[in-house]
């Protein structure tokens, strides 16, 4: 245990950890899946965040890009990944076109949607650490990515 004082600016070089949170670099301590897979319809952000909460994911939230484009270039590994695993997670950011066909992606219109003509992003998640985006169609169901 310390104490910081100062009459001025404090400099840290890096990043500061406390209780294992990196502070100043949005990281999550944990990234983990829900145990069941949903399509893109849960009623909205809210609706997702509850369907974690009691599937496997209680006391976490649902991922965004900038946390797992984070997690990954430390290279961490997500908790029970064995081999891989696909997951929807929140962008908040529209787009039209994907490799599927010309579609809107847009977090399945706000998690309220599980139509074939609407996408949502999805992150695959490798044992390793890597991780890639990609889209997927709101009419299909993967787990959701958790973070802590």
């Amino acid at each position: 245990f310390f104490n910081v004082t100062s009459d001025g600016n404090v400099g840290i070089p890096g990043n500061l950890t406390v209780g294992g949170k990196i502070y100043g670099w949005d990281v999550p301590s944990n990234i983990k899946f829900t145990s069941a897979t949903h399509n893109g319809f849960f009623g909205g952000y809210k609706g997702m965040y509850d369907w974690i909460q009691t599937n496997g994911c209680s006391g976490y939230h649902v991922c965004d890009a900038t946390e797992i484009t984070r997690w990954a270039q430390l290279g961490m590994i997500a908790e029970g990944l064995v081999d891989s695993k696909i997951a929807w997670y929140n962008t908040g950011v529209a787009s039209y076109g994907d490799s599927l066909g010309d579609r809107y992606i847009d977090d399945c219109i706000g998690w309220s949607n599980s139509d074939l003509n609407q996408g949502g992003n999805i992150m695959v998640f490798w044992s390793d650490g890597a991780a890639a985006p990609s889209t997927g169609v709101c009419d299909n169901a993967y787990s959701v990515a958790c973070c802590k």
